[in-house]
């Protein structure tokens, strides 16, 4: 038997949001006109983007979570970068549209771009894949890209013509997963190069954005039918209409809260979709902001671009650190609870009226969700549990990546038994 007691409600729900359920904050790219476009997390926490103005842009952006921004210039002029993905060696990885190359960026802002083999392929997205390697979109050569972390280039064609393929993602199932705007499709290409179409329900719909979901399904964001669509692995569609009219829903992401977010690029709304398709949207303060694409940051927000305001935009999510029970699992103590990003979980417990302490562990965080992290008592703890109730002090930490950490202090007493406790 074991009882917890908190000192406070924000204690057992600890790491409290920065603000209400919907708050936005903009921050203004230093470069005038730049035209940010496409945004995604880095490793480390930070946000990056891209500037994708063929005058003032060809530039990418990193910006931190109190809104300070660097800039690094792309050394081919005027290739009009316009979305950027992480990859699995640490840097981010661009597509350069108007040059037709692939580009990757160092944390410390060096560049490295590859030439795509198509003459025009007019690279529009890009994603790590679960092969090690990066996936992009031909809007124009109307192929899959593939390329390694040395530079290697594979492309494979789409069976459909003029498919105008827009944004990539990993999938649940392996494979990659694709928008054919031209085609009116959703696809998937595995890591060998086989590709799958399925057709959307809705006539000439645009599907644009796509991302996973925390429910194992795709979710498209279907800019020209005005819907959200959850595509399952099979290929089976269910479609959300937008309460906005003609809103034109653009990016998606899976966000800190484990509901889809995404932009309204006609609408001038942010908006978030549950698992089980309720819509909630939230104006943006400026007008005609032409909202392109979102990413889910690691402070529990969810990140996007204006490219007519020339900002770089964020949501709050309500997403905080919790912990919903603490209870005695053999030999040890068990917590369950959500994290709203990615980064380190560590848990401590201190015997109390001493300094001894009973147990410790931590573990890495892959990203947002449901978390269990499991404290083995130690020899001490056991043997004072023995003699009398054991009451321990146990501080669970959440340190996000490149965010502040929380911490939720908490009183946990395991009675006392006549037996050994064991497992």
């Amino acid at each position: 038997m074991v009882a917890t007691t908190c000192a406070a409600l924000l204690a057992c729900f600890a790491g409290s949001a920065s603000g209400a359920i919907g708050d936005i904050s903009t921050f203004p790219v230093p470069t005038p006109n730049s035209q940010p476009t496409g945004i995604a997390t880095a490793p480390d926490g930070s946000i990056w983007f891209t500037e994708g103005d063929l005058l003032s842009g060809d530039k990418i952006g990193r910006i931190t979570n109190s809104g300070r921004i660097t800039e690094f210039p792309v050394p081919t002029p005027k290739s009009q970068p316009t979305y950027i993905a992480p990859g699995p060696d640490g840097n981010m990885w661009f597509v350069e549209y108007a040059t037709n190359k692939i580009g990757k960026i160092t944390p410390s802002g060096s560049v490295t771009e590859y030439p795509i083999p198509t003459t025009d392929s007019q690279p529009i997205s890009i994603a790590a894949g679960p092969d090690g390697n990066m996936w992009f979109t031909e809007g124009g050569g109307n192929k899959i890209g593939r390329i390694t972390m040395s530079g290697k280039i594979t492309e494979f064609p789409i069976p459909s013509p003029s498919s105008f393929t827009q944004i990539i993602a990993r999938g649940p199932d392996g494979n990659m997963w694709f928008t054919e705007s031209g085609a009116n499709k959703v696809a998937k290409i595995s890591m060998t190069g086989k590709i799958t179409e399925f057709p959307m329900p809705t006539p000439d719909s645009a599907p644009v954005g796509i991302a996973q979901g925390p429910d194992g399904n795709m979710w498209v964001a279907v800019a020209v039918g005005n819907k959200i669509a959850k595509v399952s692995t099979s290929g089976k569609i269910t479609e959300y209409e937008v309460p906005t009219a003609d809103s034109g829903p653009f990016g998606i992401t899976w966000g800190p809260d484990g509901n889809m977010w995404f932009t309204e690029r006609l609408g001038n709304k942010v908006a978030s979709i549950t698992t089980t398709g309720k819509i909630t949207e939230y104006p943006l303060p400026s007008p005609s902001a032409d909202l392109l694409l979102p990413t889910a940051g690691n402070d529990g927000g969810v990140w996007f671009t204006e490219s007519d305001t020339n900002s770089i935009g964020r949501i709050e999510t309500g997403a905080r650190f919790t912990i919903t029970s603490t209870a005695p699992s053999g030999n040890a103590l068990l917590t369950r609870g959500r994290v709203p990003g990615f980064g380190r979980l560590s848990q401590k417990a201190l015997i109390a009226g001493s300094r001894r302490t009973g147990c410790a562990a931590s573990k890495s965080v892959a990203r947002a969700g449901s978390y269990v992290i499991r404290c083995r008592l130690n020899k001490v703890a056991i043997a004072k549990r023995r003699k009398g109730s054991l009451r321990l002090v146990v501080s669970t930490t959440f340190r996000p990546t490149g965010a502040t950490p929380r911490t939720i202090r908490r009183t946990v007493i395991f009675h006392a038994v006549k037996r050994s406790f064991s497992g």
